[in-house]
This record gives structure tokens, C-alpha cells and sequence, in this order.
């Protein structure tokens, strides 16, 4: 076969379809935390994720499946796995407010039995601790207009403000620069706004900027920085067992908030 004639295939195969597809993503990040190293690996087939972080001798992993919108959490020590799909946010919700509800009926029964004059005092005292408990603080979204390489890929620096601190930095790459199909990119999405939501946040941020942090810096307590950054874009099958649970792995019921 000559050049010319395979050129005229591929350009034919290209235009029927019958070109392989593009193989699964595994983006490879770096983790630092005042001097303590790790990292943590993100592999994507299609609508499923894991993620798999090793830091301090410890290892995380979680799966996503964006079909399902279910996040699942495994212990790999006990072998069990704990799920969080879309209701389990608003049924932990639910769960909360009947046991603060409780909460508050046991505590009028108590305060029933003081002083007129002790018990109006105590209830002012605790209708500040409410107040202040009840107000979530906003998180402010700062699109910068900066912008810098990391790994070879161009990205733009978001900022993310809680009140008038600066909380956490991002670089974030578009989904085309990462080289990302529209399905793995909402894949990924979809898990960064779930692992929000998993810890107690509305997964605001992770919708709100725009593409996928390449490299981050948080504030921790006490003033601490944990730094991610984007070491390498692979394309190689993820194999389907490494996106599921172990069949040997007893589901576990989501603990309270």
C-alpha cells in the first residue's frame, strides 16, 4: 500500500467513525504540606472516577459514578464502603434538624424548672450561640484575569474568599488544554462538586470555576498550606476494576453529620 492510498483510508475511517476511540485520562498531582510530600492520582473512563491520594503514610481512595451521581468512600483497612448519592445530603439534612429539634425540647423542659430571671438570661445567651451557628458564610468566587503554565498547560488563577480572606488559590485549565471529552470532564466535575458537598459545603466552588484546578494552594488551620499541582496528563485504560468496589467490601450506612 502507498502513501497516498493509506492517507485516503485513515480519511476515510476518520470521516465513517471507525477510528479508535481516545483511551482513559489519569491526571497525576502532586501534594505538598508544609514539607510533607504525597500525591494523589485521578483516572477517568468515561462517566467513572477514582481518586486515590497517599499522604503521610495514609492512603484515601474515593469513586465517583456520574451516571448514578454517587460518590463512594472505601476502607481499604476494613473492607467496607460508604456511599453518598444525591438525596444523602438532604436525608442527613432532615436527620439533623430532628435531633436539633429534640435537642430543643429537652432543653425548654430544663429551662422550665429555673428562675424566671436565670432562665431569661440563659435563653438570651443561647439565642446568640444560634444566631452565630446558623449563618453560613459565603464564599466569594475572584476570576483574576492572571494567568501562568503549569505541566505545559496554560491556566487562569481563580481566587476563593470567605469574608476578606483569601481561603484557597487555584489554576485552572480549561476542559479543551486538558485534553478532556465532554463526558470526562463532567465527570470530573460532577465528583470535585460531590466531594464538596461530602464535606459539608453546596459544591458551589467546584461549579463556579470554570474548568479543573491544575494547581491549588488551601489555608489549613493554624495557618497551614496544602499545595496541589498537576505533574502529568496520561491516556492509558484504566482497568474496570480499579472504578468499582471490591466485591469483598460490606457497604457500611453514611455516618451523621
Amino acid at each position: 500500500m502507498n502513501a497516498r492510498l493509506a492517507a485516503v483510508l485513515i480519511g476515510l475511517c476518520a470521516s465513517t467513525g471507525t477510528l479508535p476511540a481516545p483511551a482513559d485520562v489519569t491526571l497525576t498531582y502532586a501534594l505538598h504540606d508544609d514539607g510533607d510530600g504525597g500525591s494523589q492520582i485521578i483516572a477517568i473512563a468515561g462517566s467513572r472516577l477514582r481518586f486515590e491520594t497517599v499522604q503521610e503514610g495514609e492512603r484515601a481512595i474515593v469513586l465517583y459514578d456520574g451516571r448514578r451521581h454517587v460518590l463512594t468512600m472505601l476502607d481499604t483497612e476494613q473492607k467496607a464502603y460508604v456511599e453518598f448519592g444525591e438525596s444523602s445530603a438532604a436525608e442527613l439534612e432532615r436527620a439533623s434538624a430532628e435531633r436539633q429539634r429534640a435537642s430543643d425540647a429537652r432543653l425548654g423542659e430544663e429551662l422550665a424548672k429555673l428562675p424566671p430571671e436565670e432562665r431569661a438570661a440563659l435563653e438570651a445567651s443561647l439565642r446568640g450561640n444560634v444566631a452565630t451557628e446558623a449563618v453560613r458564610v459565603p464564599r466569594r468566587i475572584e476570576q483574576t484575569g492572571q494567568h501562568r503554565s503549569v505541566a505545559g498547560i496554560g491556566c487562569g488563577i481563580v481566587n476563593v474568599w470567605v469574608d476578606d480572606e483569601k481561603q484557597e488559590a487555584h489554576c485552572v485549565a480549561s476542559r479543551e488544554a486538558l485534553g478532556l471529552s465532554e463526558e470526562e470532564f463532567a465527570t470530573l466535575t460532577g465528583a470535585l462538586s460531590a466531594l464538596e458537598q461530602s464535606s459539608g459545603q453546596d459544591g458551589s466552588v467546584a461549579a463556579a470555576l470554570g474548568g479543573v484546578p491544575i494547581h491549588s494552594t488551601e489555608r489549613g488551620e493554624e495557618d497551614s498550606e496544602l499545595v496541589t499541582e498537576l505533574r502529568s496528563v496520561s491516556r492509558a485504560a484504566v482497568p474496570a476494576e480499579r472504578l468499582r468496589v471490591p466485591p469483598d467490601y460490606q457497604q457500611q450506612e453514611a455516618p451523621p453529620p
